[in-house]
């Protein structure tokens, strides 16, 4: 059974309690870059150290900000 589930490391962090969004969204780009280049598809949800099981749609939102 697949899970699609990709971890970031430590590359996605939320910001801070009460600031929504991401720290440094350059990393988080830098995720979306490398999920792109090596042709990852169906990702539905990414974790990591900092950051709780979150939907890759969020993370995809963020971006488009």
């Amino acid at each position: 059974m697949s899970r699609n589930v990709l971890y970031s490391s430590d590359l996605i962090q939320p910001n801070r309690p009460g600031v929504p969004g991401f720290f440094m969204i350059g990393m988080v780009a830098e995720v979306d870059a490398a999920v792109r280049r090596e042709g990852l598809t169906g990702i539905q949800t990414v974790f990591g150290m900092h950051l709780p099981p979150t939907p890759w749609a969020t993370v995809q939102e963020a971006l488009k900000k």
